[in-house]
């Protein structure tokens, strides 16, 4: 930058020059041209810096495809500054500028070239360093290890500005880690604590790698640092993936500690909740499910509408999973009530409301009703131990059924204590000529009694589970918050 400042006034150094000879006439007549040329090339590196600008500062809002747009500016304006003036002193700024342009366009091939030409016509050239940076990061990027070793070293032993030093020691430490030699864990970390443009690149790097490491104590630096750097916002995807491979390496507990910083950081809103949101399903994994919940809630409060109804249907979701009794409905709807209008939200509110309906129904004169709601538990409110219990408590309402057996199985399915379960499977054995019961006991039954027992269920269960819908979007009519009737 300083040489482009020196560089917008060049004729201020040249009037003392012009003052020590004669001013010719040829020269008088051929200054403008000069002063015109001259400006034409200052303007076009100018502009080739601020296009430069303008893309990185693209990238750090996460709008790709205007960077894309402003890297290529760059490359087009500090190209045309080198065609007509590549035998300047500034022409090596522009042959920099084009090679990190193209490095950062994924043109690897190219940025080599132009890094290579820097460092052939003007091997003492000040940017050598960062050629030599930015070279060696295009050969690595091309598979080249052994090639862009020599140019990282040769960059970082020369001293070279604080971007390339970041951009070197990221991608040696990165060749080290496969390859063996050195300290690559001092070059990371270096790279990562630089407060450059590669700090994020690098500080994923060391997440990643002290995962597969097991590393606890650089995993919890690595993702303090990610989440308290606003620009790593970019990276949420490939943050997310690394937490999953946090979680399969040390587990609910620890991984959720590790992310709380997400709480506090720089990230925008849009990327923040959805990790917030699974640090709330960490609780449960960790098996505090009122955590969870509250987490969630908490989150649901403050956040955009579309993760404000993530999180809500998350924490109703999370109290159906955990309760077996249908006297936790009402506090499944009250979560859900603030956000309505949220397609899915609509959908489980309305299956809790079926299996209001269908437990009225078995009640009266019905009792598939319990099947059928037992099922929905089951299926649609992924409610394992409310359904458990409405499977058995259809085959108590009905032990000679002939699907008695197959509830007392799906109830066993659903897991429980094992000595619960043991209890079932007796029940099981006290029906041995059973269609159901014999295709578990003995793998041999009586096909045509067995087909005709499910075909005369599914039709039972599918009418039943059709009339209690209607029964639901009937009452969504009426005038209540829900359009519940009465319980």
């Amino acid at each position: 930058m300083k040489r482009l400042l020196f560089a917008s006034q060049p004729f201020v150094r040249t009037v003392p020059l012009l003052a020590r000879r004669p001013v010719t006439r040829t020269a008088l007549l051929l200054a403008p041209f000069a002063m015109s040329a001259a400006c034409g090339y200052f303007n076009s590196l100018y502009n080739a810096n601020r296009s430069f600008a303008e893309a990185r500062s693209a990238e750090r809002q996460g709008d790709s495809n205007a960077a894309v747009v402003a890297y290529n500016a760059a490359i087009e304006n500090a190209a045309s500054s080198y065609r007509g003036h590549g035998d300047s002193r500034w022409a090596d700024d522009a042959l920099l500028l084009i090679g990190r342009a193209r490095y950062a366009l994924g043109e690897y091939d190219a940025s080599r070239a132009a890094f290579v030409t820097l460092l052939r016509d003007r091997p003492a050239s000040g940017l050598a360093p960062d050629a030599h940076a930015w070279l060696g990061a295009s050969e690595a990027a091309l598979g080249n290890s052994l090639v862009a070793i020599a140019h990282l070293d040769s960059a970082l032993s020369a001293g070279p500005s604080r971007e390339a030093d970041a951009l070197a020691r990221l991608w040696r430490a990165r060749i080290r880690f496969t390859h063996g030699g050195g300290d690559p864990w001092a070059d990371l970390e270096s790279a990562a604590a630089s407060g450059t443009v590669f700090a994020p690149h690098a500080t994923l790097t060391l997440a990643g790698t002290a995962i597969a490491d097991r590393d606890t104590a650089r995993t919890r630096v690595a993702f303090d640092r990610l989440f308290r750097d606003g620009t790593a916002a970019r990276w949420s995807d490939s943050i997310a993936s690394l937490v999953g491979s946090m979680y399969d390496g040390f587990g609910a507990a620890f991984t959720r500690s590790a992310i709380e910083p997400v709480a506090r950081g720089g990230w925008p809103a849009e990327s923040r909740e959805p990790h917030l949101l699974r640090r709330a399903l960490l609780a449960a994994e960790a098996g505090d499910t009122a955590a969870a919940i509250a987490d969630a809630i908490a989150l649901a409060d403050v956040a955009t509408p579309v993760n404000a109804a993530r999180a809500r249907l998350t924490a109703a979701r999370l109290r159906l999973a955990s309760t077996d009794d249908v006297s936790q409905f009402d506090e499944v709807l009250a979560i859900l009530l603030p956000v309505m209008d949220d397609a899915q939200v609509v959908e489980l509110e309305r299956h809790v409301r079926a299996v209001d309906v269908l437990l009225a129904r078995a009640n009266v004169d019905q009792p598939l009703a319990l099947f059928a709601a037992a099922e929905t538990s089951r299926d649609e409110l992924g409610a394992p131990a409310l359904a458990r219990r409405l499977f058995i408590m259809y085959a108590d309402l009905e032990p000679a059924a002939v699907w008695a057996p197959k509830a007392l199985l799906a109830a066993a399915a659903l897991g429980g204590h094992s000595s619960g379960v043991a209890d079932l499977a007796a029940r099981v054995r006290q029906r041995p000529d059973n269609p159901y019961a014999m295709a578990i006991l003995s793998g041999d039954t009586d096909a045509a009694a067995f087909e005709a027992a499910e075909r005369r269920l599914s039709e039972t269960l599918v009418a039943i589970r059709r009339d209690a819908m209607r029964e639901v979007l009937r009452m969504d009519t009426e005038s209540s918050p829900f359009g519940r009737g009465p319980r």
